[in-house]
């Protein structure tokens, strides 16, 4: 079935401008064009000045009056398009003052003609132009195509002369532009000389421009690579004979108009994949990862890439040029963080994040085919020997227990872990959670994160201060992980890890020593399990026939029921704490939902409207953002960092904590 085909009526008039003067033409347009056409315009213009063949400069404009006021003698080119954003409609003002030339370029509709006429006659009489010829009733086609695979400039050649050669082209407008140094292009006249440089200069051309008129037959087309767009318009005496002229150029291609069912966008498909690097990582690695990641990379693509270092946290360092980031990044090494790369082109997306202290990659890709995009995953992770990693590697543990603490010192608990981190994780880790919570008579419970400076948490356990609790979660290359918790005003003690067995029990043994355990459960949940159980069987033993015995009265019954005995609890649902992995937070903008659980008895209640008090401090120990009587379901925008909320029911005398943190790719 042959598919519409859109068919707009112009009037395009070709001058010679013996005397072109910018002014002159400023001064019609605001004083004769604009106020003829009293419609609702929009604008875009440019300027360029050429040197020789070289394009040296050129500026877009969105304004009329900026470009009208740029506009002035000496310039090379300039073009200004009014858009009716009724009708979309366009009117083009094209001037060559190089070669003497004005055109002007109208898609008008039927009832627009007459004033349209008018205008024209106005244009020639004030610039005193000389008429070449004044087309009327010239049809056109003008199609957008997205290309759905890679082209080499021999095959797009060889299918444009299909189409160029119905045309004389002793004469034409031809343009290459590069991605770098940016802007930078090439004019050319002469077609084989503007073929010859697209197939030469091709692997780093962002926008090719072709443009010849063999009156009344004219063509033009724009490819811009960076979006795989291209652009074609036809003009002939008939859309019959328009059409024909693009016929060979889709058959040789493959392609279809976007309206007519072609392809709308380019759609890349992938994913992301984690691993953990097989082998220790030194600089050489680096060095390697670096090579390899820009062997995919071409001028035209998109590039960012960042570093973040341990002594300035809250800062990422952004560069666009590969040599620079790549020497900060070895400079830094010993304080490095994390460093990524993004590139992004029309046919691939390849994003490289690296964790400096897990040793850790996170690689996405995307291309024009899953296999290719599969195939892409293969051959990096196979170079830089990596091992693909489940993404929640870190949020099982391998082994655990939950012990009574019969002899406490600072100092002793300090050294053990320290001794412990040495060994089981060693030099190099992601501090998850340091954080010391202490209550003071008079200022109440107080807590200090030192997430991101072990050296002073370690200082301040080993300290004469007392404090109740410590929380300390570590995480290390290959899935190496370690979460020491001291609970209960220094009674309980928990830990969890990835270690196996005997290294496990090696690992216990180092705070017996110092600390006097005596194991209570597998987990605290276990323990915690097991005073359920005892309490359910006090309860059947003794109290059960006492509550039967009363079930006999109604009005004791309903006594019973609102018996002293009642607990109220506070529960975070947003964002949701797991303490063996982090909360990793995707967006800057973070959501806090809590509920006050009220039990008595066999009743429970939930109330999801309490007010409660809630601050968020950053690693550093400084408040972000503190809001009173806040409610549930309340929002804070955050930098990318990690952090530690605490919501607090007064009313209840209720407190709970939960630490996440913001990625440096959080949007």
């Amino acid at each position: 079935m042959e598919a519409d085909k859109e068919s707009v009526f112009t009037i395009q008039t070709h001058y010679d401008w013996p005397n072109p003067d910018a002014k002159q033409l400023v001064t019609f347009l605001q004083f004769v064009f604009l106020p003829s056409f009293n419609k609702n315009l929009d604008f875009e213009g440019s300027i360029e000045i050429m040197n020789s063949t070289t394009l040296k400069k050129k500026y877009k404009f969105e304004s009329f009056d900026k470009w009208a006021t740029a506009l002035e003698n000496g310039i090379s080119y300039t073009s200004g398009r009014f858009t009716n954003l009724e009708t979309y409609h366009n009117i083009d003002i094209i001037v060559n003052f190089i070669d003497y030339r004005l055109s002007f370029w109208a898609t008008i509709s039927e009832d627009e003609y007459v004033i349209m006429e008018e205008i024209i006659r106005s244009l020639e009489k004030h610039l005193q132009l000389i008429n070449n010829d004044t087309q009327k009733g010239i049809s056109f086609i003008e199609y957008n195509y997205f290309i759905p695979k890679p082209i080499e400039p021999k095959e797009f050649l060889n299918s444009f002369s299909l189409v160029v050669s119905q045309f004389n082209l002793q004469k034409i407008n031809g343009e290459i532009k590069f991605a770098s140094p940016s802007g930078s292009g090439l004019r050319y006249s002469n077609y084989k000389s503007w073929s010859y440089a697209v197939e030469i200069e091709w692997s780093g051309i962002t926008q090719i421009y072709f443009h010849v008129e063999n009156r009344p037959n004219n063509l033009r087309l724009q490819w811009n690579y960076t979006t795989d767009n291209l652009n074609i318009r036809v003009e002939a005496s008939s859309v019959q004979e328009a059409n024909s002229i693009l016929a060979g150029l889709e058959k040789k291609l493959n392609i279809t108009p976007v309206n007519q069912g072609g392809t709308s966008r380019l759609t890349l498909e992938g994913g992301e994949r984690i691993y953990f690097a097989k082998n220790n990582v030194d600089k050489d690695w680096f060095r390697k990862a670096i090579h390899i990641i820009m062997k995919y990379f071409r001028p035209d693509f998109y590039c960012e890439l960042r570093l973040r270092i341990s002594s300035n946290s809250q800062q990422v360092f952004v560069w666009q040029n590969i040599s620079e980031w790549q020497e900060n990044v070895l400079n830094k090494w010993t304080e490095m963080l994390e460093a990524s790369s993004y590139l992004s082109g029309p046919s691939l997306t390849l994003n490289f994040r690296y964790d400096h202290r897990r040793e850790r990659v996170i690689l996405e890709v995307k291309a024009r085919s899953k296999e290719t995009a599969e195939q892409t995953f293969d051959n990096i992770s196979q170079d830089l020997e990596l091992q693909q990693i489940a993404s929640d590697i870190y949020a099982h543990p391998q082994s655990s227990g939950y012990f009574a603490i019969s002899s406490w010192h600072n100092k002793d608990f300090a050294d053990s872990l320290e001794s412990i981190v040495k060994q089981f994780i060693k030099s190099k880790y992601f501090v998850q959670e340091a954080t010391i919570i202490e209550t003071a008579q008079q200022e109440g419970e107080s807590i200090h994160n030192f997430k991101e400076n072990y050296g002073n948490f370690l200082v301040r356990l080993k300290s004469d201060k007392p404090y109740d609790e410590v929380h300390f979660k570590v995480q290390g290359p290959r899935g190496a992980a370690l979460g020491i918790h001291v609970r209960e005003k220094r009674k309980r003690l928990e830990i969890k890890s990835s270690l196996n067995t005997n290294e496990f029990i090696n690992l216990v043994q180092i705070f017996k020593d110092n600390l006097g355990l005596k194991k209570i459960a597998e987990t605290r949940e276990a323990a915690q399990s097991q005073k359920t159980s005892l309490k359910d069987s006090i309860w059947v033993i003794i109290c059960l026939p006492i509550f039967l015995s009363l079930l006999t009265n109604a009005l004791l019954t309903e006594q019973i029921k609102n018996a002293p005995y009642s607990k109220n609890t506070l529960e975070i649902i947003a964002p949701l704490d797991n303490q063996a992995k982090p909360v990793t937070i995707p967006s800057k903008t973070v959501h806090f939902i809590w509920v006050r659980i009220y039990e008595r008895w066999l009743d429970k209640d939930i109330f999801y409207n309490n007010t409660a008090d809630i601050k968020i401090v950053n690693d550093a120990g400084k408040i972000m953002a503190e809001k009173k009587t806040a409610k549930p379901n309340i929002s804070f925008v955050l930098p990318p960092g990690s952090y530690q909320a605490v919501i607090t029911i007064e009313e209840y005398g209720l407190k709970e904590a939960v630490s996440f943190e913001i990625p440096i790719e959080a949007r």
